[in-house]
């Protein structure tokens, strides 16, 4: 195995391409965003998952039978990773808030797309460390999402603040 250095296909990529139709040379840099964006390899191993599509959702734990059933805890629909971080309504008002939130406190005009919010790929030549901090912040936003959410918990913007201003203390942002 080693000596045929065998490398199978990522399908989680592949399954990205297909659902948000992302191009194929974006994935280079997409695949770098974690390691300039962070330090905590929490994040960075969250990051990985998300990419490869190996997050777990509800429609996982209940697939095993880890969970009686598979809807989302804020809308009750059908939940899977695609819900969660792209079509629940509970998820597009959080991180409208956050983003609205972080425009005001650093004074900035920041409106990603999906992509660029989803794999934190975010652009603008000018302000390039305040694209990291935003960069970071919807690292961070889609983790808490995430936690949340497995823990029946619900999304408070007040207590995200209190996290992710800690978090760039540590990160010094």
């Amino acid at each position: 195995l080693l000596v045929k250095k065998h490398q199978s296909p990522h399908t989680g990529p592949e399954r990205w391409e297909r659902d948000i139709l992302i191009d194929k040379e974006n994935w280079t840099e997409v695949f770098k965003v974690p390691s300039k964006t962070c330090k905590e390899n929490k994040l960075k191993e969250f990051q990985f998952k998300f990419i490869h599509r190996i997050v777990i959702t509800k429609k996982e734990l209940f697939r095993y039978g880890i969970n009686t059933d598979s809807d989302c805890i804020y809308c009750g629909e059908q939940d899977s990773i695609n819900h969660t971080f792209i079509d629940c309504e509970f998820t597009k008002t959080f991180t409208c808030k956050v983003i609205n939130w972080f425009n005001t406190q650093n004074d900035s005009n920041f409106q990603p797309d999906t992509k660029e919010m989803l794999f934190a790929t975010f652009k603008h030549p000018a302000y390039m460390e305040l694209v990291r901090k935003f960069n970071y912040t919807l690292l961070f936003m889609k983790f808490y999402v995430y936690v949340n959410k497995l823990n029946n918990s619900s999304l408070v913007l007040t207590e995200f603040i209190t996290r992710i201003n800690y978090k760039y203390k540590v990160e010094n942002l």
